[in-house]
């Protein structure tokens, strides 16, 4: 059996230059922007801070809400799970027609007040092994008490894109290794994108604390 390996991660941000200041120039920028930049703005949210004060799962959302702070279209974009997409390109044309459809039906072009714009980017995730590894659901749940942002983030936010069966890193060794199918099934259960960091770590912890032997 090999032993889960934790990983801690970081992302090194990489500013494009690019800001986007209405609903119309965000349109453009998702036709437009490449992969890595969209990747960033979908899927690395949960590494920024602002994640757990948002009810949203992606930084487009929170930026809707926050930036244009039009509740309507924060709603229909909070809705749109990137996790659940067949791959990028897809993704990128959804968001698309989202954004499309709620311009066409707005009678003016929305607009961000100055200094909430938002700004593009593209960052590298760079991730390291801690040192410390579990063999046992007893020894993970006592590692995950105490392990980083980055490392939650790593094994069960990033590797959903990762990972080609959009599984997570935790329940994938737990059903692989362990041949606990029952406590990965409950993992992946999760309805991760209504919850904070704190929530998923929670979650987890109380799956494997509450898992028979």
């Amino acid at each position: 059996m090999e032993p889960f390996v934790l990983y801690d991660a970081h992302l090194l941000h990489m500013p494009t230059g690019r800001s986007v200041v209405n609903l119309r120039e965000l349109v453009t920028a998702l036709r437009d922007i490449d992969d890595e930049v969209l990747r960033h703005h979908l899927f690395r949210f949960p590494m920024d801070p602002a994640y757990d004060f948002s009810q949203y799962g992606h930084e487009l959302a929170y930026w809707a809400e926050v930036g244009l702070q039009n509740a309507a279209l924060a709603e229909r974009l909070g809705h749109f799970d990137p996790y659940r997409g067949p791959d990028l390109d897809a993704l990128r044309w959804q968001l698309v027609d989202i954004v499309e459809d709620h311009l066409m039906g707005s009678p003016h072009v929305p607009w961000v007040r100055p200094g909430r714009e938002l700004h593009l980017m593209r960052s590298i995730l760079v991730a390291y092994p801690t040192g410390k590894q579990a063999s046992s659901l007893v020894e993970l749940c006592d590692l995950l008490r105490d392990v980083s942002r980055g490392c939650l983030y790593f094994h069960f936010f990033e590797a959903r894109s990762r990972l080609a069966d959009r599984k997570d890193d935790f329940s994938t060794w737990i059903a692989g290794s362990l041949g606990r199918d029952d406590v990965a099934q409950a993992i992946r259960g999760i309805d991760f994108p209504a919850l904070r960091v704190d929530g998923v770590r929670a979650s987890i912890i109380r799956i494997l604390s509450e898992a028979p032997s």
